[in-house]
């Protein structure tokens, strides 16, 4: 089973004050398991043994590709799939708000379901 990392409650910069829970980043994966070390650093493994590190710094933050995240959840395939199908994103402008940023897309679901709802 494979799992994967998304990032959400986001914010542009780690002083930014936020009033309500930000946005959505990305989702990483797919990987074979998520080990959190000291309860700062996020080391997620793939099947081939490669290590992704995050670090939680200390104000809590996740900084990942130039922002901030308050939350993270580790989130398996299955459950991850059904949330897709079930609509998560309708329309272009709520895709760039609601839909995470897949970084790794190399199910076809998730290129299929992309593509279907970017026209």
């Amino acid at each position: 089973m494979s799992v994967y990392l998304f990032f959400y409650h986001g914010r542009h910069t780690s002083e930014e004050e936020l009033d309500d829970w930000g946005f959505n980043g990305p989702t990483f994966g797919p990987y074979s398991r998520i080990a959190i070390t000291y309860g700062c650093h996020i080391k997620a493994i793939d099947e081939k043994e490669k290590i992704t590190d995050f670090t939680i710094g200390t104000d809590g933050l996740v900084e990942v590709l130039g922002a901030f995240y308050g939350d993270f959840i580790i989130i398996d395939e299955k459950i991850l799939k059904e949330h897709y199908n079930a609509g998560w994103v309708k329309t272009k402008e709520t895709l760039t708000k609601d839909l995470p940023l897949l970084i790794d897309e190399k199910e076809e679901w998730i290129k299929t379901y992309i593509e279907r709802n970017l026209k």
